[in-house]
């Protein structure tokens, strides 16, 4: 079995993919394996940029999530029943940001479906 590698870099970091190609593969089979390396290396880059710009504001994220903890504490203090679509609409996204700060939570931003 042979196999193509491609690896880039960018930002100071290495995005590498090996696929295998059949033996006896034409030449042409193996470039569009090459090629399907390159998209996978390219929609890595994509991802881990799109990443990158998120959490470079996750100072102001923490700030925000400060004062959204004050917003939640108030709103909870209001009966269940009697919580306005703001106030549930503060608690959710309260909880949310807290799931995503504990648990590193990162979206690729990606359809599973597309790589199957």
């Amino acid at each position: 079995m042979e196999s193509v590698r491609v690896m880039l870099s960018y930002d100071y970091n290495h995005f590498e993919t090996i696929l295998n190609v059949p033996e006896g593969a034409s030449l042409k089979d193996v470039n569009e394996r090459r090629k399907d390396a390159t998209r996978l290396c390219l929609e890595a880059i994509r991802q881990y940029r799109s990443v990158k710009n998120r959490t470079a504001g996750a100072e102001s994220n923490r700030w925000r999530a400060k004062e959204l903890a004050q917003e939640a504490a108030l709103a909870r203090k209001t009966p269940e029943s009697e919580r306005t679509p703001e106030q549930k609409a503060v608690i959710k996204e309260d909880a949310d940001m807290d799931f995503a700060f504990q648990h590193g939570w990162v979206d690729f931003d990606d359809d599973p479906e597309e790589y199957r």
